[in-house]
């Protein structure tokens, strides 16, 4: 099972690790328009990933690792 709450329509940006919630992310559930792309940073004191999952399996798209500070930009260039 996933995150829980509420669905962001199409956030610019996904903070990991913030305000002292070290393994947690904001939004923590977002639904992105094709050709959208979104910077996902690390604001905590771990290194964090950002990787799409879908059904139970690694999905299209993966950050690797963001060291504290770190920042990538994923393009959705594909539905799903």
């Amino acid at each position: 099972m996933g995150p829980t709450g509420p669905i962001i329509d199409n956030p610019d940006s996904v903070n990991i690790g913030a305000n002292n919630v070290e393994f947690g992310y904001f939004p923590r559930r977002g639904r992105i328009n094709t050709g959208k792309a979104v910077t996902f940073t690390n604001m905590g004191d771990t290194p964090h990933t950002a990787t799409a999952y879908d059904k139970g399996k690694i999905g299209a798209w993966d950050t690797g690792v963001l060291l504290p500070g770190q920042s990538k930009t994923v393009s959705f260039d594909k539905a799903g």
